[in-house]
C-alpha cells in the first residue's frame, strides 16, 4: 500500500484561488468599514460636543441622545450583517478551496498509483520521504494555480 502525506495548510497558502478569495474578503471588510465611516464620524462629533463643556438646551441634548442611540443600533446591525456575510464568504471559500485541492490531489494520486493521501495534521509520525506537499505545489505551478508573493 502506497501512503503519502501532505501539509494542507502549505498547499492552501500557495493556492491562487485561496489567496484571491482571501483578498476578496479583505476588500469586503474595507468596504464595510468605509460604509460606516460617516456614522462613526457623526457619533464622534456628538460625543466631542457633549464633552466640550458647552451648555446645550434640553431639546438639543435629547436630540443628540436619540441620534446616538440610532447610530448605535445601526452600527450594531451593520456589524451583525457584516459578520454573517464574512462567515458565509469564508465558509464558501474554504469549501471551494478544499474541493479544488482535493480533486487535484486525487488526480495526482491516481496518476502516481498512490493508495492513500493523508493530511499531515492527522499523522503522529512520518518519514520525510512520504511527504508530497512540494510535489503537489509543483502541480499547482504546472496548472497556473500557484500563488507567487
Amino acid at each position: 500500500m502506497e501512503i503519502r502525506v501532505i501539509d494542507f495548510e502549505i498547499l492552501t497558502r500557495n493556492f491562487q484561488p485561496y489567496v484571491d478569495g482571501h483578498k476578496n474578503i479583505e476588500s469586503e471588510r474595507r468596504r464595510m468599514l468605509e460604509s460606516i465611516d460617516p456614522e462613526r464620524k457623526e457619533f464622534e462629533s456628538i460625543i466631542r460636543r457633549s464633552q466640550s463643556g458647552i451648555v446645550m438646551d434640553e431639546s438639543s441634548q435629547k436630540r443628540d441622545a436619540e441620534r446616538v442611540r440610532q447610530i448605535q443600533e445601526s452600527l450594531m446591525k451593520s456589524d451583525m450583517d457584516f459578520k454573517k456575510k464574512l462567515k458565509e464568504m469564508s465558509d464558501d471559500l474554504n469549501t471551494s478551496v478544499y474541493d479544488q485541492l482535493s480533486q487535484l490531489i486525487n488526480d495526482w494520486a491516481i496518476e502516481n498509483s498512490i493508495d492513500l493521501v493523508m493530511g499531515k495534521m492527522e499523522v503522529i509520525f512520518n518519514k520525510e520521504s512520504i511527504d508530497v506537499t512540494n510535489q503537489i505545489v509543483e502541480v499547482l505551478k504546472q496548472k497556473s494555480l500557484h500563488y507567487q508573493e
